[in-house]
């Protein structure tokens, strides 16, 4: 069976830098909850697809009553990449799907319209992937290697804000790309076709850590509830 799009929805049960997050209580709903609660409220409600280690992340998508698929111990790990996780999950269905959008549980802050506007931007360019972003003027950054030094621009050239581009800062939010462009490239990127859906800039914010998660619960009731 073919069908346009399918959401995925990747959430280990381990976690590096905060403890169990995706199951942490995010204004009052575990923190997974809400990438699947945004999922329901488009088109695709039908073709939604959790993929975890976890029982207990899986018994969200029970009660959810969306697809789930348990995923191995093997791909399970800190070192793991969701892309190992998407394959599996293709591997898994019998339905193939156009597009696959990736909705990561630790970047919440998404209104309800952007999930459905990010894939009329990649059929509108007809690009093969495409990322969720916020737009910055005038970024600039600092490496610190053997000693501090600029990253993105010179000390002795430093450009006016109205004489560069600017800079896509990628959110984690949402990505998009045709099952067939990761099957190929075992990636979620195309590099040779690639387009951005802008995102406001209080949605640039993803969850690495504790003081990332009161930030982004605090915006996220203020904006997003």
């Amino acid at each position: 069976m073919n069908k346009e799009c399918a959401i995925f929805i990747p959430a280990r049960g381990g976690s590096k830098g905060l403890k169990n997050k995706n199951l942490k209580m995010f204004d009052n709903k575990p923190l997974v909850w809400w990438s699947i609660d945004q999922a329901k409220k488009t088109i695709f409600k039908d073709d939604i697809y959790l993929s975890s280690d976890s029982e207990k992340i899986l018994d969200i998508a029970r009660i959810n009553k969306i697809h789930h698929i348990k995923r191995p111990k093997s791909i399970s790990s800190d070192n793991s990449t969701t892309e190992e996780s998407v394959l599996h999950f293709l591997k898994k269905i019998k339905i193939t799907y156009r597009y696959i959008i990736l909705l990561q549980p630790t970047s919440p802050l998404r209104y309800r319209h952007d999930i459905e506007d990010a894939l009329k931007k990649i059929k509108k360019e007809k690009t093969n992937s495409l990322f969720s972003a916020c737009y910055f003027s005038d970024f600039t950054i600092w490496q610190k290697k053997k000693k501090l030094a600029p990253y993105n621009y010179s000390l002795r050239n430093r450009q006016m804000r109205q004489d560069h581009a600017g800079y896509y800062l990628e959110n984690g939010s949402i990505y998009i790309f045709k099952t067939e462009s990761m099957i190929k490239n075992k990636n979620r990127f195309d590099q040779n076709s690639i387009s951005t859906y802008l995102m406001e800039k209080i949605q640039t914010f993803e969850i690495d850590d504790i003081k990332d998660f009161i930030l982004c619960e605090k915006i996220f009731k203020e904006h997003f509830r």
